[in-house]
């Protein structure tokens, strides 16, 4: 049962805060900009996806667990993993995510929502025209496959079909092209290149994002694959770095990052093993039986955001991370000015984890180690950009896109 029937926004904030300057974070997307948007911010349909997402649920769930958020804060998680669920049975773009004929939960879910949305208030109470139409939408997929499928002779039904994402992605990138206002004889000449580029870029300035589906000229063009040189690893770097790396000094972590590691540990090891068919290396990686975390458990996040399919590290893994992580860390200045700072800080890592007993027929913990690695890097990348970004507000699109910024 909820506690309240109020959704706040003050609950994503509280995430966002506490997360805030920590490079693992449990719900990485959310920014301020999510519950303080700019002008064209709010007209942004990811931002708006990535604030009411099962992301942003989990979170704020794992801030309640942890004391952090009373429990009232439990009717935002519950609406934003609510409006997730609506979002993605309305945009799937999968067939084993369509509407079959068998298809029970998602048309309950679908009908719910045509239930709960007349209900919502914002602020005062009036109706507002998103809740007009959510519910002409969802009434039209579930008409659609009343007809189509469960009457008709169609399989399935395919909901990211009937969406108008195509029409828009095109219309912004006529509009991105050089002049927001073409002419007739510009908007033929634009819409000229766009049919021959087969839409592969989408400019910066754009509101909507790339359509998922595979582009006709990847279709049509054979790709020739070209076998990746082999590069002989210099292994005589390893003893410097060691000796660099190596020096006293201890790694603390709080709840939110402990949490985020463990995410991150168990996304390295899912995709390093979804292919692999050694079982010694999937048992040694790979757990497989996992105890109901408490709030001092560093499964907390991932064992709330789990639907079933993320993956759980074992110890030995979750070891090694960690100990990658306080090597960086601790030594991040002098890691990402080397010129190789990824083999760098992997030739150190490995020679810290000579004792570590993984299977050595795949390489099993070279990979998750190169893989950890690269991704911290990213994240230090972002964090940096982030500093760097200065927001400018403008009036209209076209100042928005003739503007320089130096």
């Amino acid at each position: 049962m909820l506690k309240c029937l109020q959704v706040s926004c003050k609950h994503v904030q509280a995430v966002i805060d506490y997360q805030e300057g920590k490079p693992f974070k449990l719900a990485p997307r959310l920014t301020k900009s999510h519950v303080e948007p700019g002008t064209y911010d709010k007209m942004r349909v990811s931002m708006a996806a990535q604030l009411l997402s099962h992301s942003t649920g989990a979170a704020i769930r794992v801030l309640v667990e942890l004391g952090q958020l009373g429990k009232e804060a439990i009717t935002t998680a519950f609406f934003c993993e609510f409006i997730n669920t609506w979002f993605d049975i309305m945009n799937n773009r999968c067939v084993q995510d369509s509407l079959f004929p068998g298809t029970v939960q998602k048309i309950n879910t679908l009908k719910e929502v045509l239930d709960v949305v007349p209900q919502l208030t914002f602020g005062k109470p009036a109706y507002k025209p998103i809740q007009a139409g959510m519910q002409m939408s969802t009434q039209a997929v579930l008409t659609l496959y009343d007809d189509l499928v469960v009457r008709g002779n169609y399989k399935y039904l395919l909901n990211g079909r009937l969406t108008q994402d195509a029409v828009e992605n095109l219309f912004s990138q006529i509009r991105g092209q050089s002049n927001p206002h073409p002419t007739p004889v510009q908007f033929k000449q634009n819409l000229r290149l766009i049919v021959l580029a087969q839409l592969l870029h989408v400019p910066g300035s754009s509101n909507y994002n790339d359509d998922d589906t595979p582009q006709l000229l990847d279709i049509i063009r054979e790709r020739k694959k070209q076998e990746p040189p082999i590069v002989e690893e210099d292994t005589s770097a390893a003893a410097s770095a060691a000796e660099v790396l190596y020096y006293s000094g201890e790694l603390s972590l709080d709840a939110c990052e402990t949490n985020g590691l463990y995410y991150v540990c168990g996304w390295a090891v899912f995709k390093e093993t979804k292919n692999l068919e050694c079982a010694q290396c999937r048992n040694a990686v790979l757990a497989t039986t996992i105890n109901a975390p408490d709030i001092n458990s560093p499964a907390l996040l991932t064992a709330i955001k789990s639907l079933g399919g993320l993956a759980h590290p074992t110890q030995p893994v979750l070891q090694l991370l960690q100990n990658a992580e306080k090597n960086f860390s601790l030594n991040t200045d002098t890691i990402v000015h080397h010129s190789e700072p990824v083999k760098y800080m992997l030739e150190a890592c490995m020679k810290e984890a000579t004792n570590c007993n993984f299977p050595d027929c795949h390489a099993i913990m070279r990979k998750l180690l190169k893989r950890f690695i690269k991704l911290r890097m990213h994240i230090h990348a972002s964090y940096i950009n982030s500093k760097l970004i200065v927001t400018r507000q403008h009036g209209s699109r076209s100042a928005a896109e003739k503007t320089v910024i130096t």
